[in-house]
């Protein structure tokens, strides 16, 4: 119904995805998400693909989908580089991506400290390459995000990739 008859439809579409979110159903959530992009995609509308962007980073923190947010935080980055992301849509990308690395980054940081094992042993490479997204759409503050990283190596005691990207930051 929004498709043909709502100009555009993103808005409604977006909604009606939160909603369904807040019900609880993550597969009609992320059909819905997929539509609305796919649309947004169609008409070439930047600012649309990052509304739905947003959404999404949302919906897949709270429905603990990490690949999927790791994805949409990629798309970000390459909508960044297209087209430099603006006003809000900056300021929530690098919000909720660092929300969620900062996350990431203090249990990579417990596990260590109480010597368990890593559930993910891709979580530091996962940490290291979101803090390189962050990088890519936040370029003032790349010396900060290069500092995270080897705070990350620093946490797994993987000192010498540490030092490289704390000498990166002070450079």
């Amino acid at each position: 119904f929004y498709l043909k008859n709502a100009a555009p439809p993103t808005d409604y579409l977006l909604r009606m995805a939160r909603r369904i979110s807040e019900r609880g159903s993550f597969d009609d959530t992320k059909a819905v998400l997929d539509l609305t992009l796919k649309e947004a995609q169609k008409r070439a509308h930047h600012q649309h693909q990052m509304d739905v962007h947003l959404v999404g980073l949302d919906v897949y923190r709270h429905f603990k989908k990490n690949d999927l947010h790791f994805q949409t935080a990629q798309s970000i980055r390459d909508l960044h580089l297209k087209e430099n992301l603006k006003d809000h849509y900056f300021e929530d990308s690098v919000y909720k991506i660092k929300e969620l690395v900062g996350y990431l980054q203090i249990r990579l940081s417990k596990n260590a400290k109480i010597r368990q094992a890593n559930n993910d042993p891709a979580l530091p490479k996962r940490i290291i390459d979101y803090f390189d997204i962050l990088s890519a759409i936040d370029q003032n503050n790349q010396d900060e995000y290069h500092y995270f990283q080897g705070e990350s190596y620093f946490s797994v005691s993987e000192y010498k990739d540490a030092a490289i990207v704390y000498q990166r930051g002070l450079e």
